[in-house]
């Protein structure tokens, strides 16, 4: 874990005895204190991420494969998420979150099941506001599903 310029970072580095331990990947936890209102930044490249009651931070998130679930009791800033190869899952806990919305897969579906206004979708995105659209939530996979809930 390093420390510095306001940042913590935590690195998980690869070695031999992972390879060994097949079936038993190696889990990390980070908790964020509820008041926390800067910028969460998460960057990997093997492995599935969860995150669950989030509220009040920033949230920016890139991988190279794996899941991504997300369960947000509400969405009160800008919510980035990029993946090559990966689903996309995201609970909301509020019926309508005041965000714009731009949902893009290379190959996968999009399936949202809450009401967006100016909604407009292709073939491989969709866009649409819900509430007043304050907040940007933009979903991104090479491959793979999103699904908003």
């Amino acid at each position: 874990m390093d420390q510095a310029d306001n940042q913590v970072k935590i690195h998980l580095d690869n070695d031999i005895t992972r390879m060994l331990n097949i079936g038993r990947m190696p889990q990390l936890k980070v908790r964020i204190p509820q008041d926390y209102a800067g910028k969460v930044q998460i960057e990997g490249s093997s492995g599935n991420v969860t995150g669950t009651g989030l509220q009040s931070q920033s949230l920016q998130l890139k991988g190279r494969s794996g899941n991504i679930s997300l369960a947000f009791t509400s969405i009160d800033h800008d919510v980035d998420v990029t993946v090559k190869s990966g689903n996309v899952n995201l609970k909301l806990g509020e019926e309508t979150p005041n965000a714009e919305w731009l949902l893009q897969s290379g190959s996968g579906r999009r399936s949202v099941s809450l009401p967006l206004e100016d909604r407009s979708e292709s073939n491989r995105k969709t866009e649409g506001r819900s509430g007043d659209g304050t907040y940007k939530v933009k979903i991104k996979t090479g491959s793979g599903n999103i699904t908003i809930q």
